[in-house]
């Protein structure tokens, strides 16, 4: 069975919905970004807190030990290095992603806010057309235009 054709108003306010659910679904997505960044850097921040604090303790211990001091050292310099890199990249990636997540966004939007142009149209249209109507009937003595006159199949 063929389902009941929309109303101008119901395709009006679905496609206002299409624009809302649009916009909360780039939101919700940044959001989620965010986070996920942000949990990264602080795994980071506590592994190399983790990483400091171990090689303060190696060197409280063996003070005299400077050629393992310094090479403990230069490691803990080139993971933190390569650390900083490794999330440069993911904060460039993730720059790149909502940038798509935007334009897409900006799409959906902009053909919602059409279809919701165009059904706001129609339904202007129908509006004045009845309103013509009406006012035709009540030019002609046919009265009340609100209820349905004799013509009028029920």
């Amino acid at each position: 069975m063929a389902e009941p054709q929309k109303s101008e108003l119901d395709k009006f306010f679905d496609a206002l919905d299409e624009s809302f659910q649009a916009t909360l679904e780039a939101v919700r997505g940044g959001t989620e970004r965010g986070f996920r960044f942000s949990r990264r850097v602080v795994n980071e921040v506590e592994e190399a807190q983790r990483e400091l604090t171990s090689l303060g303790r190696k060197y409280g211990r063996q003070p005299a030990d400077l050629t393992g001091l310094y090479q403990s050292s230069v490691d803990l310099a080139r993971r933190t290095v390569s650390n900083s890199a490794n999330l440069s990249k993911e904060w460039l990636l993730g720059a790149q992603e909502a940038g798509r997540d935007a334009q897409a966004t900006a799409r959906k939007v902009i053909q919602a806010n059409q279809a919701a142009t165009r059904a706001l149209g129609a339904a202007m249209q129908g509006a004045a057309r009845e309103f013509g109507q009406g006012a035709t009937r009540r030019a002609r003595g046919g009265g009340d235009s609100s209820k349905p006159g004799p013509d009028a199949q029920g």
